[in-house]
């Protein structure tokens, strides 16, 4: 075989050999590429576990109405369980009973086949003609705030915040004043039941546990839980003890201690007075901040939570029922926590907030 007939040979044969691997580099690739395009398209498919939720959600409908959209804090909470009820993937259906509107908005909700409903009250009265008219249709209910008996409640546990303030302001006596007050003056709201009283009585108690005060000295007012009314209350107060120089108080919320403020401003005593306010929404939340007497703190109910510790257990209850269960088996069921004569309850979680912390809840 001559050199040429070689050359040609060992040519056509490497030609052979490199389109062989050549194809075989394509198939592979293209094999990898195929796999790689099945993958991504099953991960596009996947649905996430809150898009799976909200899906398994979409055919709930939860009714929600609020006393007021004038107030900060029923504003934060009706805008919390809207925002809640979209990511959840329910359907919320808004009324605002401004004007005594409740029992007619409840009409309406039943109208529309509720599912669930988060009602938030200001009239007690009003609160258990719509609750019988809901409980009569088997309607799971959370109460805001104000509990009704034989429905579920969503709010703060009273007594705990009440101590929570309470303690908190006897531990800054303790330090700033030597443990000692010249008046304690408890601005109340008996109006509001007997469970609203549990937190002026968490407060006092914490306050009596470690502060040498006699119990029957202790000055108490019906301040109506409004700024107006505990400005009102604690003006002729003041004027009774004019020589006080340490003075604290017990206050139901945000209004409240903003009438009182306004009471000791004008006597001249916003130095000589502490008190720890309960709320803290949006328009309230400078009174802790600007770090001023007579706020020295707070306890911090967070409204906007509201929506998503509601309606999650809200969501639960109405789907046992929906499958059959007894209502208040459903509640029992679900909700742990019990308020001793009405019924469940969904207690938000709360924070003390003071001039050192605040940022960290509410960053400027």
């Amino acid at each position: 075989m001559t050199k040429t007939r070689i050359f040609l040979l060992v040519s056509v044969c490497s030609l052979i050999i490199a389109a062989m691997i050549f194809m075989g580099c394509k198939t592979t690739a293209e094999t990898t590429v195929s796999s790689v395009t099945e993958t991504t398209s099953a991960a596009e498919t996947t649905a996430s576990p809150e898009t799976t939720a909200a899906a398994a959600n979409q055919d709930i409908k939860i009714g929600l109405t609020v006393w007021t959209l004038q107030d900060t804090f029923t504003v934060q909470l009706h805008d919390g369980v809207i925002k809640a009820g979209k990511d959840m993937g329910v359907e919320i259906i808004d009324l605002d009973n401004e004007g005594g509107k409740e029992v007619d908005n409840t009409r309406t909700l039943l109208s529309k086949e509720i599912d669930g409903a988060i009602m938030c009250y200001w009239d007690p009265n009003l609160a258990k003609t719509s609750i019988d008219l809901l409980k009569e249709k088997n309607i799971p209910v959370l109460a805001v705030d104000v509990p009704m008996p034989g429905v579920g409640f969503l709010g703060v546990n009273n007594y705990d915040v009440g101590h929570k303030a309470g303690s908190y302001l006897a531990d800054w006596i303790i330090e700033n004043w030597g443990g000692k007050i010249d008046l304690l003056v408890v601005i109340n709201s008996p109006t509001e039941g007997e469970v609203v009283a549990q937190r002026f009585q968490g407060q006092e108690d914490a306050i009596l546990e470690k502060i040498d005060y006699p119990k029957d000295k202790i000055e108490y007012a019906d301040g109506g839980g409004w700024a107006d009314g505990a400005l009102q209350v604690t003006r002729p107060i003041l004027a009774k003890y004019p020589d006080a120089k340490k003075i604290a108080f017990v206050v139901e919320n945000d209004p409240c201690v903003m009438g009182i403020t306004t009471a000791l401003q004008e006597a001249g005593k916003a130095e000589n007075a502490a008190m720890v306010t309960l709320g803290m929404p949006k328009d309230a939340i400078h009174l802790v901040r600007d770090n001023k007497m007579p706020v020295v703190g707070g306890v911090a109910f967070f409204p906007d939570n509201y929506g998503v510790q509601g309606l999650t257990p809200l969501i639960e209850v109405v789907k046992l029922v929906k499958a059959g269960k007894n209502l208040d088996e459903a509640y029992k069921e679900v909700i742990k926590d019990e308020i001793k004569g009405f019924g469940q309850a969904v207690f938000v979680k709360t924070e003390i907030i003071n001039a050192k912390n605040i940022n960290e809840f509410f960053p400027e």
